[in-house]
């Protein structure tokens, strides 16, 4: 699965009503945006957003270090989904 793709299937979950809807502008993603302080994530959210992610995606959101890395950047979170998705192909 590509960068692209994986891109296109968070940015339709984040544009879902149930997570940030109408208030969601996908021009201004990029990889550097910080999904906690540039797009108000908050904890409860987060936690729904990753077990949409999870669902999505099939895998499971677990790191070593918080869950909250992940959303620290976008970067990161599509660099942790493409690497999963790249070991379940292996």
């Amino acid at each position: 699965m590509d960068r692209q793709h994986i891109t296109n299937e968070l940015i339709r979950i984040f544009s879902s009503e149930d997570h940030l809807g109408a208030n969601f502008d996908s021009s201004q993603l990029t990889e550097e945006t910080s999904l906690i302080h540039d797009l108000g994530l908050e904890s409860i959210r987060i936690l729904n957003l990753v077990v949409d992610i999870e669902n999505c995606f099939q895998i499971t959101l677990k790191t070593e270090g918080s869950i909250m890395d992940l959303f620290d950047r976008f970067g990161n979170l599509l660099d942790f989904i493409a690497a999963k998705k790249t070991a379940a192909v292996s």
